[in-house]
This record gives structure tokens, sequence and C-alpha cells, in this order.
């Protein structure tokens, strides 16, 4: 959950690239899974690629908040997107009027699971900037 490109700060990806393993890799910035996509290339006949939020509560939509891609000052920037808009400021070191507001489709971790077929996980990797307790505890 928060896959990112698959390349930064991505602490499986040298492993999901070279093993057999299968996986669902979530990352809600549009842009930012384009890169994934091309980054997990290798693998993508064993990875499923999900371009939503996971959200707490139910399906819908959810406004992340973000560096904004037009005057993101380093790949870092990209990086960082969350709900939680002071958490995103205090990480880009950035006046939250300097973010940028964007809409992004939403499911639970359930509905995703189910979505799939899968009814169970071997490796759940989190990075939600601040919203990781609340995926956890989103598990039935």
């Amino acid at each position: 959950v928060g896959a990112n490109d698959g390349v930064m700060g991505d602490s499986i990806s040298r492993y999901a690239l070279h093993r057999p393993w299968r996986g669902i890799l979530i990352e809600p910035q549009p842009e930012v899974m384009v890169r994934l996509k091309d980054n997990y290339a290798a693998a993508s006949d064993r990875m499923i690629f999900e371009n939503v939020a996971i959200g707490t509560a139910k399906d819908g939509e959810l406004v992340l908040w973000r560096a904004n891609i037009n005057d993101a000052k380093s790949h870092f920037a990209s990086t960082v997107a969350s709900a939680n808009r002071e958490a995103v400021a205090k990480q880009l070191h950035a006046g939250v009027a300097e973010l940028e507001r964007i809409a992004v489709p939403m499911l639970t971790l359930d509905t995703l699971l189910a979505k799939h077929g899968w009814d169970r996980f071997d490796l759940l990797l989190i990075d939600t900037e601040g919203m990781d307790l609340d995926v956890l505890r989103s598990i039935a």
C-alpha cells in the first residue's frame, strides 16, 4: 500500500523482480503509477497494479495532498502524498498552501482483495505517510 514508483524507498523490488512472487502494487498517484509499471515491467505477468488509495471506512474517493507535480523540486517530492495535509507539509518542509489537492479513487483493503479473489497474503508493506495504522485497523 503506497508502492510509489518501485524504486524510491522500495525495500522489496529487488526480491519481487527476481523471484516468483505475486503481488498487488497499490499506488494512488496516476503519474507515479506510470513509473511503477515501467519499473516493474519485468514482473508484470505476476503483479497486479491498482491505481487507488486504500481507505478505512468505505469505497469512494479520497483527497490526497502532495507537492505540486509541476513545481516539485526533486524526485523525493513525488514520494510524499497523503490524506494528512499537515504530515505532507512537514515531510516536504513546505507550507500547507504550497500543496496540491488531488482526488483519487479509494477502496478498502478488503474490497481490493475480494476484487482479485485473494483471501490471504504473506506480506503487507504499508507506506501511507501517517495513515499506516488506519490501514492495518481496516483489515477485517
